[in-house]
């Protein structure tokens, strides 16, 4: 007795092995298209960076530098850090943490903040710079020391464009007169 041979002829050979290529490339193209999805909707949260030095150059120079940068997507938290930019003045103001908003282009400094600008110290527990207007403020208790002048506030608003102070609720006491 004899095995029948299977009828395969080359026209169906070559139909079945076109059609197994374009069935093989179609899942390889939708397996790509999958893993593009996948990776367009990846979102790096809490990305850190450490011991950082950020320099500007532009309308004003700028040095900035941290122990530490969270990057949160909408959120920057900064970690001991101290920013050195010049415009009229030159300005250098330490932190022991800031949060740079960036929908709002606001920047928050908290704890032990101190503001230096040419002979003059601010100290305060938190102060904001609303960074396209080019104002600092704080709503918080000031203290101001200059040449021996000790002044006392709260509601500080300066304006870096034209050097302009406000102070509200103002105590000075002069010394080594």
């Amino acid at each position: 007795m004899q095995i029948p041979k299977p009828n395969i002829t080359k026209r169906s050979f070559i139909m079945y092995f076109v059609l197994f290529l374009l069935v093989t490339i179609a899942f390889k193209e939708y397996t790509r298209y999958q893993e593009k999805k996948e990776i367009a909707n990846l979102i790096y949260k809490n990305s850190v960076i450490k011991d950082f030095i950020f320099r500007g150059k532009g309308t004003y120079d700028f040095l900035l530098k941290g122990e530490k940068i969270v990057d949160k997507t909408e959120i920057m938290e900064m970690y001991n850090i101290s920013l050195n930019f010049k415009q009229k003045t030159t300005i250098n103001l330490v932190a022991d943490y800031g949060e740079y908003l960036r929908n709002k282009n606001l920047v928050f400094f908290k704890n032990n903040v101190v503001l230096n600008m040419d002979s003059l110290k601010i100290e305060t527990p938190v102060l904001q710079f609303l960074i396209k207007k080019q104002i600092i403020k704080s709503d918080e208790n000031v203290l101001l020391t200059s040449k021996g002048m000790i002044t006392k506030g709260k509601n500080l608003e300066i304006n870096l464009y034209n050097n302009e102070f406000k102070l509200k609720n103002v105590r000075t006491e002069i010394r080594g007169i």
